[in-house]
Order: C-alpha cells, then sequence, then structure tokens
C-alpha cells in the first residue's frame, strides 16, 4: 500500500509549492508510520520551474522513497519531478513530453537578452541532467530530442527510450496482480470445498426427488395386426365404393 498524493494541474498555478510541500511532509509521515512509499499521480503540462524545483528539492531531501504514475500526461517541468523520483510507470493511454526551455522574457537591451539567454542554457543542463536519472540516452541523442519543438512520447515510446520503468496494466489486471499467491491459494481451496459441498447438496436432492417420484408404468409393446385384422378394416371402404 502505498500512499498517493495527486500531482494535477498546472506547476506555479493550481499546484504551487507553497500549497503542495506541506502536502508532501504530510504524506511523508503516513508513510514512514506504515514503512512504505508515496506516489505521485501526475497529470500536469507542466509550468513554472522555480516552483517545479522546489518541488524536486523536496523529494531528493526526503528520506521517504518517491514514486510517479503518469495518469494523463506528464509534460515539461512535470517530466522533471516524475525524473526525480526513484520509479516511474506511465498508464498505457498517458503521454510523456519534452522540449527545450523557452521564455517568454524576450523586453530588453541587448545584454538582458543575453543574460536570459544563459538562464535558459542552465535550464537545459538541468532538464538533461534530470531526464537523464532513468534514460540511458547519450547527451547528443537527447539534446537532439529536446530541440525539436515538443516531443510526445506515447507510453511505448517513453518505455523505450527509458524514460519511465513500466506501463500500468488494465484496472481488472491490477485488481489480480494485487492478490497475493497465498491469498490465491486460500480462495482456490475456498472454492474447491464449495464446489464439494455444492456437489453433495444437489446429489442428496436428486436422489430425494428421484426416490419420491412414482415409477412410470410400462407402455404396452406396440403389436402388428394380422392380415386378416387388416382386410376386415377395409373392407367397409371397398363396400362403400363399390355401391357408389
Amino acid at each position: 500500500m502505498t500512499i498517493q498524493l495527486d500531482f494535477f494541474g498546472e506547476i506555479g498555478w493550481e499546484i504551487t509549492a507553497e500549497e503542495f510541500i506541506p502536502k508532501m511532509r504530510a504524506a511523508e509521515d503516513k508513510a514512514r508510520a506504515l514503512n512504505t512509499d508515496v506516489q505521485l499521480l501526475i497529470n500536469s503540462f507542466g509550468g513554472q520551474v522555480i516552483a517545479g524545483n522546489a518541488i524536486i528539492t523536496q523529494i531528493r531531501m526526503s528520506d521517504v522513497r518517491y514514486t510517479a504514475l503518469i495518469t494523463g500526461i506528464a509534460a515539461s517541468m512535470a517530466t522533471q519531478i516524475a525524473s526525480n523520483t526513484d520509479h516511474v510507470e506511465i498508464a498505457e493511454n498517458a503521454w510523456f513530453m519534452i522540449h527545450y526551455p523557452s521564455t517568454q522574457n524576450m523586453s530588453g537591451e541587448a545584454d538582458d537578452l543575453r543574460k536570459e539567454a544563459d538562464v535558459l542554457d542552465s535550464m537545459t543542463s538541468q532538464t538533461l541532467k534530470s531526464l537523464q536519472t532513468h534514460s540511458k540516452m547519450p547527451d547528443g541523442q537527447l539534446f537532439e530530442l529536446l530541440k525539436k519543438p515538443g516531443t510526445m512520447l506515447n507510453a511505448d515510446e517513453a518505455l523505450e527510450l527509458g524514460f519511465v520503468h513500466g506501463i500500468v496494466a488494465k484496472a481488472e489486471e491490477q485488481q489480480v496482480a494485487l492478490i497475493s499467491a497465498p491469498v490465491l491459494k486460500k480462495l482456490k481451496k475456498s472454492f474447491e470445498n464449495n464446489n464439494k459441498a455444492l456437489d453433495v447438496f444437489f446429489k442428496e436432492r436428486v436422489n430425494t426427488a428421484t426416490e419420491t417420484l412414482p415409477k412410470p408404468k410400462p407402455k404396452p409393446e406396440a403389436k402388428m395386426p394380422s392380415t386378416e385384422e387388416m382386410q376386415n378394416a377395409i373392407k367397409p371402404f371397398f363396400t362403400e365404393f363399390g355401391n357408389q
């Protein structure tokens, strides 16, 4: 049993570091008490880098193991948060989207724009480092992937490139997987015992009903008429036909 924490919305707006980190600490306390993990259920298009970094710092500083399950999409900064957990899974219909860091602060003098470019370069290095936590892609290959205008990866592609460790099964398969082997053994034995009891019950009822039913009377055997009897039976028809 893991302690699940919803990570739904845009980072810095719906998900602020000021509100989410206390939720993380509360979840960590529960996880320690139960000796289990905290699982982030992620459905986010990303958002502010600074707010995302604060959340990543909390994950790195915690003594509790964090995992992530991408339920809809992990995009932009949300992919870095997922990548900084110890184990990442993705729903079979979910997406993993990465892109080159960008900025909307395009106003100012030349020196201002150069400083902004330096910040973007630093963010790019941070993005590469986070995404390579689990992925084994070479720097150059991952960098080329980032330079594309929003690389959307489905579950199979994210798994192939190493960004996630596994694809979650369908709901009914997950429920079966949650049943341990000893429980299955007990269930099987219970079903077998119940089946035996049902067999005995119905056999007793069938035998009792059979004993109380009246035995059917034997039907008389069919007897073939003799030639004389057949002639006597059809004689009236011939007599009537001859009189017409």
